[in-house]
């Protein structure tokens, strides 16, 4: 099977001089529902544009829609598959299921955001309507290998560019940036406290040339280059480079790869995350990007085909000609797709009087001559009588016009089967008052009095509620409290038999419930009997990814903190739902250390003096906001969105910090973080509470929509109602 190489770009001009340098596939995004990329109706014209050069096009969907956004993800898509987009990369499985059930001939592709290292994973994204996984670039080559052989979907992976540091969902821009999407806040300085040196959280970009023999053969469907946010003539030498490295059977040549490396990824490249060496995958906090600058006959020189060049020729047509004496010369032009297209000609003269008689073999040669076009002509047929003449013009005018139909027949639009979306799952599980949840990172935390508050569920990491098991007890103690497992956020294939273990050890220990995080554990969990709980790694963001979990067997799930109240309001609750109403939220969970590894927590500084802690779990890094999110001065607020219960989590508070937090969100004390922040739940205001000065005209109350609000700029005004209205 041969490795199909897709390069991901951000602009109509990449994409078009990846597709001339060589790229037998494209992925690009759909503005507003992908970091970046094209409008809907720029992306349709790429669309057939590919399509006519034999181009497999992939638009991105990665990012998550709410409410009404939901409904406007799938009309886009649905007009994408109209226009003839080969696949769809979605990052959200309610939007996965839904699409899947509209169309169900497309192909759709599972984002790397699901981060899938085990079977089990991808079965349940197979079950979603996932066709191809496109795997996380943190894989080792043996996790890779497995996958390869396990995974029933198509697999793809990351073979050179810049890659998200994060294991999952990344929050760092929205919460300590300007708002959702990514900003590039990784790729700050920062001072590790504990250290006393300067860190970088980002990854250097992956480069995996000396492996691409090795996953040539692992059973890849394809190999992507990351060329997002990088000029046309940067994806052109990348994309040629590349290109002609897999044609012929071997890696790049060193002068390629010198050129390549020095030219656009001066910061640096690794491929230590594929051989298993995590630690040396960051970005090192001295280094500087560049922008690279070419002369005409510099860098460029090797590209096959700069940006705006000529025809990269990957169609394979036949073309006959026909000369009769007395009819009019024709040509005719087919692919192999079933299209055809011809022209005719002016009648062919007799030969003599200095006019040259047309053989079939002479005839055939210009046929071949398709220079200029995206058609290369494999075959080629002449049927000419004998002692006639045509013009080499009059040919090449009827072979140009044939090839020109040609092409516009394939540039019609596909007929696509369309299916019916049910409708949604009716509201079950609306509240009028939410109870409190609580999350500890240690047992430490718990304490008697806490226990004595009664939440409906104490949430504790696995790892420590093997170690002291005892803690728990006074929770089990006070009637109310279930206890439930937090599981690893991430697990690779080579940890699940142990994870699998301590799962049989909650057993004995009567823990019935655990809280998932990932796509991974979701079906062990069940088929071991346990209750399930979604965590913030599986994304829920519309009514349609509850259904999702809902029909796998879950009981609750934790909403996006990105989500406003209004948002959060409009979700047709079919289960059990909570929100994050207090404590550090998650913002990155990193395989490289981004302190020391011996180190359990320690804490980075960016440049504007704010500390984001770190906690150091299982040999992964997770960093947490410097503020604390706190509403426990607007629980009014919260009591009218029908929610089950609010999560307070405990990340860096001792045991009375723990009691006191816990106290003012029943109504007690007057505790309050020192730096606090009401996050994203409110339109109008930033992730650390300051008030955006309101344009003209525009309403400075709390909870309004505001089109100008940077800390929003993804989702667009109005975004509230169901998605299936």
């Amino acid at each position: 099977m041969k490795t199909e190489l897709i390069v991901c770009v951000s602009t109509a001009e990449a994409l078009k001089a990846a597709v001339l340098a060589g790229a037998d596939a494209v992925r690009i995004g759909l503005k507003d529902f992908s970091v970046a990329g094209l409008p809907l109706e720029e992306l349709k014209k790429a669309v057939v544009w590919c399509r006519v050069r034999g181009v497999r096009i992939s638009a991105g969907m990665e990012l998550s829609p709410s409410g009404s956004r939901f409904r406007s993800a799938v009309d886009a898509a649905l007009e994408l598959a109209r226009a003839g987009a080969s696949a769809i990369c979605v990052g959200d499985p309610g939007l996965l299921r839904a699409l899947r059930l509209l169309l169900p001939d497309l192909t759709l592709e599972a984002a790397e955001s699901f981060q899938i290292t085990d079977a089990a994973g991808a079965r349940v994204l197979e079950a979603l309507g996932a066709r191809r996984l496109l795997l996380p670039p943190q894989l080792t080559s043996g996790e890779m290998r497995y996958l390869c052989k396990r995974a029933k979907p198509e697999t793809e992976a990351v073979l050179c560019g810049r890659v998200c540091p994060a294991l999952g969902p990344c929050r760092l821009s929205a919460f300590a940036g300007e708002g959702s999407g990514c900003g590039r806040e990784c790729r700050e300085h920062y001072i590790c406290l504990g250290l006393n040196a300067e860190k970088r959280p980002a990854l250097k970009n992956i480069l995996l040339a000396d492996q691409l023999t090795e996953l040539s053969t692992m059973g890849l469907a394809a190999l992507s280059l990351r060329c997002e946010g990088q000029k046309p003539d940067c994806a052109a030498m990348t994309t040629d480079i590349f290109h002609r490295a897999l044609k012929e059977g071997k890696p790049p040549s060193r002068r390629d790869l010198a050129l390549l490396t020095k030219t656009f990824f001066s910061e640096g490249v690794t491929d230590s995350l594929y051989i298993g060496r995590p630690e040396e995958a960051l970005l090192p906090a001295q280094s500087e990007w560049k922008l690279p600058s070419f002369g005409k006959n510099g860098a460029l020189g090797s590209i096959r085909a700069e940006a705006g060049g000529g025809e990269f020729q990957r169609v394979p047509v036949r073309i006959t000609a026909e000369l009769r004496r007395g009819a009019f010369s024709r040509v005719l032009a087919a692919d192999n797709e079933g299209n055809t297209a011809g022209a005719t000609g002016p009648i062919p003269v007799n030969a003599g009087g200095g006019k040259r008689e047309l053989t079939a073999p002479l005839l055939r040669t210009q046929l071949f001559n398709t220079l200029g076009t995206p058609f290369l002509c494999t075959e080629a047929e002449a049927l000419v009588d004998p002692g006639l003449h045509l013009g080499s013009a009059d040919i090449g005018q009827m072979r140009r016009e044939a090839l020109n139909r040609l092409a516009e027949k394939r540039s019609e639009p596909p007929i696509v089967r369309v299916g019916e979306l049910p409708p949604l799952l009716r509201a079950e599980a609306v509240y009028p008052k939410p109870d409190l949840n609580f999350s500890v990172t240690r047992t430490a935390q718990l304490s008697e009095a806490l226990a004595a508050l009664k939440p409906r569920v104490l949430y504790v990491p696995l790892e420590e509620l093997l170690k002291e098991p005892v803690a728990v007890t006074p929770f089990w103690e006070n009637g109310i409290t279930s206890v439930c497992a937090v599981l690893p956020e991430r697990y690779t294939a080579d940890e699940a038999k142990e994870l699998f273990d301590r799962l049989k050890q909650l057993k004995e220990l009567q823990v019935t419930e655990v809280l998932v995080s990932n796509w991974n554990a979701v079906l062990p969990a069940g088929m071991l009997g346990f209750r399930i709980r979604c965590g913030l790694g599986l994304q829920v963001w519309n009514d349609w990814s509850l259904r999702v979990l809902k029909e796998l067997g879950a009981v609750s799930a934790l909403l996006s903190p990105e989500l406003t109240l209004e948002e959060i309001g409009s979700v047709a609750k079919c289960m059990d739902t909570e929100i994050y109403a207090y404590g550090r939220l998650p913002l990155l969970t990193s395989e490289a250390p981004l302190t020391a590894p011996e180190a359990a927590s320690d804490t980075l500084r960016d440049r504007r003096g704010r500390q984001f802690p770190v906690l150091n779990t299982m040999g992964r890094s997770r960093l947490y906001s410097p503020d604390k999110l706190f509403l426990g001065d607007r629980l009014k607020d919260l009591e009218k969105l029908g929610l089950w219960c609010l999560h307070l989590a405990f990340t860096t508070e001792n045991a009375g910090e723990c009691l006191s937090a816990a106290e003012r969100y029943l109504g007690r004390g007057g505790y309050q973080p020192n730096f606090k922040t009401k996050g994203l739940y409110y339109e109008n205001e930033t992730h650390s509470g300051f008030r955006f000065p309101a344009k003209k005209g525009a309403s400075g109350n709390a909870g309004t929509l505001r089109s100008d609000d940077p800390s929003r700029r993804r989702r667009s005004p109005g975004a509230a109602g169901n998605a299936g209205k």
